[in-house]
């Protein structure tokens, strides 16, 4: 999974990838980005849980 933005003019590009893997029956995450601000880490860790979450969901499914 990857998450990209810019800023118009290529003033800003800013690119981060996750892997999601099998372990142990779960989905693990890797990639979780150490220099994320402390006001968005908690959203960003609750959408990480979400994702992970519905990717093992989706796996018990098929």
């Amino acid at each position: 999974m990857t998450w990209s933005l810019g800023l118009p003019l290529g003033l800003l590009k800013r690119v981060r990838t996750f892997t999601l893997s099998p372990q142990a029956g779960l989905t693990h995450l890797i990639g979780l980005p150490g220099n994320t601000r402390p006001d968005t880490a908690h959203t960003l860790i609750d959408y990480i849980n979400a994702v992970t979450n519905r990717a093992e969901l989706l796996d018990r499914a098929s």
